[in-house]
């Protein structure tokens, strides 16, 4: 169940983190969800577990699967736009007579 849970709040975060950038921190619960669904599937195939959790199991892994390809995703986007908007103020930067010079 643990897995299921953070795989949910994993994806919600991630999905969220396009509207606001606080959200990415519930998105690191993603990869926790991958990595708990399979110790549960594991432990559930060798007897340790009750094979009644084995759906919640699977479902908060492929969640955190999901989960984490997505917040992948949106930090190689997030640094893609950092450089972009890097290299247009310093396009704007030498059009206008090029960087200031820091006074001593």
């Amino acid at each position: 169940m643990t897995a299921l849970v953070l795989g949910i709040v994993g994806v919600v975060g991630v999905l969220g983190s396009c509207c606001c950038c606080l959200f990415v921190l519930p998105g690191l619960c993603a990869p926790a969800a991958w990595f708990i669904g399979w110790k549960e599937r594991r432990d559930i195939q060798a007897g340790l577990s009750p094979r009644s959790g084995e759906n919640h199991a699977t479902i908060g892994m492929y969640l955190g699967i999901a989960g984490t390809g997505l917040l992948a995703l949106y930090l190689v986007l997030l640094i893609v736009y950092v450089l972009l908007v890097g290299f247009a103020g310093a396009l704007e930067a030498l059009k206008a007579g090029g960087v200031p010079r820091v006074p001593r």
